[in-house]
């Protein structure tokens, strides 16, 4: 059995779980209503791109934009430090290298039990904790 078809699936499961507007509306709903603690009606209307919230709008945005700037570089940090170090171990020790390419799906896949865990308690987590 070959590993290209487990990595095709899960590559493509990722672009369609957060590669969709749905997280960043999500989040935007988030930050609005349980950050900023606005009324959940507004910011659902702000989200929709209903009624005159230009400013909740652009407050939310701001506020999502950091947050996602701080997230990658947390998120980019192992990856850098992985691919840095895994390749050398493995040519030193030998062996196959399906576990080296299996460990970052297994990453993914914690973080996206993650995200399913935030989405789940989303009035009741701060957006930095998620």
């Amino acid at each position: 059995m070959t590993i290209e078809p487990s990595v095709f699936l899960h590559i493509f499961s990722f672009g369609i779980i957060l590669g969709a507007a749905v997280q960043t509306n999500l989040m935007l709903w988030k930050i609005c209503a349980v950050v900023k603690g606005h009324d959940e009606s507004v910011c659902h209307e702000m989200v929709r791109g209903e009624g005159n919230h230009t400013g909740l709008r652009k407050e939310a945005q701001t506020y999502l934009n950091d947050f996602e700037v701080y997230m990658d570089f947390i998120q980019a940090g192992p990856a850098v430090l992985y691919s840095l170090v895994a390749g050398a171990i493995s040519d030193r020790r030998g062996g196959s290298r399906r576990p080296l390419m299996l460990a970052p799906m297994l990453g993914w896949t914690i973080s996206f039990v993650v995200h399913i865990l935030h989405y789940t308690y989303i009035r009741s987590v701060h957006p930095l904790v998620g």
